[in-house]
């Protein structure tokens, strides 16, 4: 069951497709009132804090300092046009 759990959460995640959209609110409320009658799900929040941290079912399973994250994601471009 909990691999079925993680598999959703990536195909939400991960997965491209032309009727799946991402969207950014301030307010929880806003997304509530607007899809009332649609499915959604809230994949997470911006906050101020200098880490990316992913839970699921309450359980924190990433946490990871965005300035790692940062050098991982420019690391091949560097590499490739410098």
């Amino acid at each position: 069951m909990e691999r079925a759990l993680e598999s959703k959460l990536e195909t939400v995640v991960l997965e491209v497709t032309s009727y799946r959209k991402h969207v950014e609110v301030e307010n929880k409320k806003i997304i509530d009132d607007i899809f009332k009658n649609v499915p959604y799900i809230v994949l997470g929040k911006t906050t101020f804090e200098e880490n990316v941290n992913v839970s699921q079912n309450g359980k924190k399973i990433i946490d990871v300092d965005l300035g790692i994250l940062k050098k991982a994601w420019q690391s091949p471009m560097e590499k490739m046009f410098s």
